[in-house]
């Protein structure tokens, strides 16, 4: 009698989810709705019941959700409280994990569900936030990592820092989200002016010498991008003939722009750009090649529900598995995910992530398509982030991208950097061209993903614009309309970079990261044009 009443006791618990089968849990979520924009105050009422969340679905809508519960009866009672605040169809969506299909993570912080998250602390730590919920605790890591080797190197980082309690250990992909601004709230979001700390006082005081020389700044230059310092550059803009010239060049070239039409029909490239504009004809072309990118964006097409495909997840598994184990036959560096493991993708974080380094194994075949940035702005900031530190780390970018900042200012600092360039055929050669188009290429990328530049380029960039600036200012010396000109060139020089130092501010960089940054983007947005007349 007693044997049975014990597998009577037993057959309950497994029934309401009380213990879990070896090796294996579930776990219990209350999805409340999907929507196009969820709003955080909207599910304020709900805090009390568990921790509010939204995961991102490929075709652009969220899925907001409650909490994740260790047992059906917990789930259930909490669901009930949902629905007495008004939000009739919320439900319990229930999955089985396996603990066997783990990654690496970097935990930060544990606390309960009542004390308030203070996100700046473990921002500043990593971009890359996930976020573990069960029952009433909560718990902020860094990751996910999809190897040992990986999540060491960042911890090391990290630990130099962070807090000291830090430690890695493993968890299966279901028991933690992305953390989103949904539940961080405003921790990332950007001044909304120019803030002294982000901008290196050399450059604004080189600015403001210049300023006072043509006679706008009247101040005693202090590095300081105050409002004086702002009017005296705007009245410079207004009043220099030289810069007009070049403002009014800048916008008659971009309305007469004529689309770079690299991807010739039947190409590659066109076929990945038809998934922008026409994803059944793009289907219909991709499925017919078996080129490792063309699986891959394959995949993207069934993943993300532009075509149809039955069995939609043992798809995009399968192609993705094609497409990274041909992309790395003969690839002989290091990748950041092991590709000798199957992947399932049941989002377009992973397989824009396993892209990116698709792309690093394929980098001169195919180009990254200007549509991806459109679409998925945060999660391509994520899977093109810096992470190697060196070459490893740049990509091509499809012409014509509209993606990142638009700066006007690098268009007429273009414009002004023309009327130093040298009347010769080597500026008009197919050499000339094809390095400028490879420079265009680097201005995109950097500016549609910014990513911290290595200590070596970033001082072959500051090296570079030092040779540049002194020359000109050499060559400025041999009569006023040379002065004018240089003067005219120098200010929108410095204008950029302290603009650009303000955009990648924004994006989280530091204020030596943001100078690198900025620093690249003027050179390879210029360099060409200086190519006869500064000496490498």
């Amino acid at each position: 009698m007693q044997k049975i009443f014990c597998l009577l006791i037993f057959s309950f618990l497994i029934a309401t989810g009380s213990i879990a089968q070896k090796g294996k849990t579930t776990a219990h979520s209350i999805q409340l709705g999907t929507f196009a924009t969820p709003k955080p105050e909207n599910f304020e009422a709900l805090k009390k019941w568990g921790y509010l969340y939204e995961i991102k679905q490929p075709n652009g809508l969220s899925k907001v959700m409650l909490g994740t519960f260790s047992t059906t009866t917990l789930a259930n009672a909490r669901l009930a409280e949902v629905k007495k605040k008004g939000f009739k169809d919320a439900f319990v969506v229930k999955e089985e994990v396996d603990e066997s299909e783990s990654v690496w993570i970097i935990q930060l912080m544990a606390d309960d569900l009542k004390s308030p998250i203070v996100w700046n602390e473990w921002t500043r730590l990593s971009k890359d936030l996930v976020v573990n919920v069960w029952d009433d605790k909560v718990k902020i890591a860094a990751g996910p990592y999809r190897s040992r080797i990986e999540a060491d190197d960042n911890f090391a980082r990290i630990a130099k820092i962070g807090p000291k309690d830090i430690f890695i250990k493993q968890i299966s992909p279901k028991l933690f989200h992305l953390a989103t601004p949904f539940e961080m709230g405003p921790v990332t979001s950007a001044p909304d002016k120019l803030p002294e700390a982000a901008l290196n006082p050399k450059t604004v005081m080189d600015l403001q010498k210049l300023l006072a020389l043509e006679g706008y700044f009247k101040e005693k230059p202090d590095g300081r991008f105050g409002p004086q310092t702002n009017a005296a550059l705007e009245a410079f803009k207004a009043g220099s003939d030289r810069y007009q010239d070049a403002f009014r060049s800048a916008k008659e070239a971009e309305e007469l722009k004529v689309p770079e039409q690299d991807a010739k029909p039947g190409t590659l490239q066109y076929q990945i750009g038809l998934i922008a504009t026409n994803p059944v004809e793009a289907e219909a072309a991709l499925t017919g090649n078996k080129h490792p990118m063309a699986q891959a964006y394959l995949a993207y097409i069934y993943l993300t529900d532009l075509v149809a495909t039955p069995d939609k997840t043992n798809t995009v598994d399968k192609l993705m598995a094609a497409a990274t184990k041909a992309a790395f036959k003969e690839y002989k560096g290091n990748t950041r995910y092991d590709y000798s493991q199957r992947y399932s993708y049941t989002g377009v974080q992973q397989l824009l992530d396993h892209l990116r380094d698709m792309q690093m194994a394929t980098y001169d075949e195919v180009a990254v398509p200007c549509f991806l940035f459109d679409r998925h702005p945060a999660e391509m900031q994520r899977a093109f982030a810096p992470h190697w530190g060196n070459e490893k780390d740049q990509y091509r970018v499809e012409p014509g991208c509209k993606t990142g900042a638009q700066f006007e200012e690098l268009q007429v600092l273009q414009q002004l950097a023309k009327n130093f360039e040298a009347d010769d055929k080597t500026q008009k050669s197919e050499a000339a061209k094809a390095a400028r188009t490879k420079d265009a290429a680097v201005v995109r990328g950097l500016l549609a993903v910014p990513q911290a530049i290595p200590a070596a380029d970033a001082q072959a960039n500051a090296d570079w614009q030092l040779r540049l600036l002194t020359s000109l200012e050499t060559w400025a010396s041999g009569g006023a309309i040379q002065r004018k000109m240089v003067n005219a060139y120098s200010i929108a020089h410095y204008e950029s970079l302290i603009k650009l130092q303000f955009h990648f501010s924004k994006n989280g960089f530091t204020p030596e990261q943001s100078e690198a940054i900025a620093q690249k983007v003027v050179r390879y947005s210029v360099q060409q044009s200086f190519s006869s007349f500064i000496k490498k």
